[in-house]
């Protein structure tokens, strides 16, 4: 291999290529995104909120208003990003209720001494693929068909239009509810279908860019017999890929647990502010 003109190796630092590489799976949270009602609070969380909270700006939660557990599924996670999902479906598979967001937008949060903090990284969300499967099977549209109509060639992307897409396009499951600048405070779990409530996400660990980030991360305690390999693929491979062409992931796990109506009741929402984010002062 080439010496660079500064008489450093190109492959001197190779274990600092696999760390980008690793930390390239935890930027995105999105991916097949479904959950269940004995991990709300826990891996996932609803919340309530007037106005456009989707934009540009800040959603703070109190941390007194925060459940425990989801507390501290926050702060297992170093990668601090999370999905903000809307509308959440609610629908069932094999009998048992499952909670599916149709939207997806990426989130990065910090806590602060007081507030659960997060802000939204794209202003433009994507379509949850799982949801996407699901709604068309409860539908009398076509995959490639509702795609087109919710994200039509030319047109806006921002959550309110497509949310209004929506209340049209699957008015038969609930679209017609859909109103993201007015969010529900409940979440009835009666009928399948669309519901106008909103929640964050957390990265689950079945996901397949988290199972590709820890193969990197342990790559990196390979024996400097295999660098030559390993430079060997970083320019034929990875040199091509961008984070954008990782897979996104697999279903999340089948494990699940059988939901019992009392716990309807126990299913509360996170009170959330939407604050500006404040510019830059340079002097």
């Amino acid at each position: 291999m080439a010496e660079p003109s500064d008489g450093k190796r190109a492959d001197a630092d190779w274990r600092a290529l696999l760390r980008y590489y690793a930390a390239t799976q935890r930027q995105d949270p999105r991916g097949k995104v479904d959950e269940r009602a004995d991990q709300h609070a826990v891996s996932w969380q609803l919340f309530r909120a007037d106005g456009q909270w989707w934009g540009i700006g800040e959603l703070h939660v109190p941390l007194d208003a925060l459940p425990e557990t989801f507390r501290e599924a926050l702060m297992r996670r170093p990668e601090a990003v999370c999905s903000v999902g809307y509308p959440v479906a609610h629908f069932l598979q094999s009998e048992v209720p499952t909670f599916v967001p149709a939207l997806l937008l990426p989130a990065a949060y910090r806590i602060t001494s007081s507030h659960l903090i997060v802000e939204v990284t794209e202003a433009e969300p994507v379509i949850n693929p799982l949801w996407l499967d699901i709604a068309v099977s409860r539908s009398r549209w076509q995959k490639e068909t509702l795609v087109e109509a919710l994200l039509p060639d030319g047109e806006s992307g921002d959550l309110a239009d497509i949310a209004n897409r929506l209340r049209n396009s699957l008015a038969t499951i609930g679209g017609t509810l859909l109103r993201p600048a007015q969010l529900a405070g409940e979440m009835t779990l009666g009928e399948e279908g669309l519901r106008n409530t909103a929640a964050f996400f957390l990265p689950s660990d079945d996901r397949f860019t988290r199972g590709a980030e820890r193969d990197l991360e342990a790559m990196q305690t390979w024996p400097e017999f295999w660098k030559a390999a390993w430079n060997t693929l970083a320019a034929t491979v990875l040199g091509s890929l961008s984070p954008r062409m990782m897979p996104a992931s697999l279903p999340p796990s089948s494990r699940v647990m059988r939901f019992r109506a009392s716990a309807a009741s126990a299913i509360t929402f996170l009170p959330v502010t939407v604050e500006p984010v404040k510019a830059p002062i340079f002097f």
